[in-house]
């Protein structure tokens, strides 16, 4: 009898441990991987979009924005070049790149190559593909500003006064210049356009020119 009831009770013990036993809950289901169109989109497009810049209605940026959206792009690359569709977006993103630095290069929009440029070599370590347009890029950007205060005409000789604005410091330095003469070691006035109505200026490094408006006139 007594070996009864300790069966009886052991059976009951097993039964309750049974009744009081969860179900396994159902495998967790994994989200599917995102397109290359969706990881393009929601996270390569916001930084592509800064860099295109005014080029495709984007804002203007300054070095510190170009900067923050240039750091964020080495992660991106560590993370999506483990997949395949992340090396697509990826692999679309850099064409992009290459779009806006060939655009920008043709605006002559110099920040915007530059940030291309930048974008390029984190994309492309080692690539050396647009190294000089990016050293160009950099003397432009450093290419001090000019405006014409006046022009002065002396024993026959015509004198044009130059304001020369440095792009980085904002210091400004004023010269008296005749057609011909170099000026603040980087500067070469070639000639004065029409009735003192422009100068046409020589940036000595990239050896490239452009044109300085009088006071008062308009481009034509």
């Amino acid at each position: 009898m007594r070996q009864s009831v300790i069966i009886l009770l052991a059976s009951l013990a097993m039964l309750a441990g049974c009744e009081a036993k969860k179900p396994e809950p159902p495998p967790a289901e994994v989200p599917p991987e995102p397109t290359p169109q969706e990881i393009f989109n929601n996270e390569l497009q916001p930084i592509l979009s800064l860099l295109w810049g005014p080029l495709r209605g984007g804002p203007v940026y300054d070095d510190a924005q170009r900067a923050e959206a240039i750091a964020k792009l080495g992660p991106l690359k560590a993370k999506h070049s483990a997949t395949e569709n992340g090396r697509i977006a990826l692999s679309n993103f850099t064409r992009e790149i290459e779009a806006l630095i060939r655009e920008a290069r043709n605006a002559n929009r110099w920040r915007l190559v530059k940030g291309g440029c930048m974008a390029y070599a984190v994309m492309q370590p080692g690539s050396d593909r647009y190294q000089k347009l990016e050293e160009r890029a950099d003397l432009m950007l450093a290419r001090p500003r000019v405006a014409i205060r006046g022009f002065f005409d002396t024993n026959g000789e015509l004198y044009v006064f130059l304001e020369v604005t440095d792009p980085v410091t904002g210091e400004t330095t004023n010269y008296r210049v005749r057609e011909g003469e170099e000026f603040h070691g980087v500067l070469r006035l070639v000639r004065i356009v029409g009735r003192n109505k422009a100068a046409e200026i020589l940036y000595i490094p990239v050896n490239d020119t452009w044109e300085v408006l009088a006071p008062g006139e308009a481009r034509q």
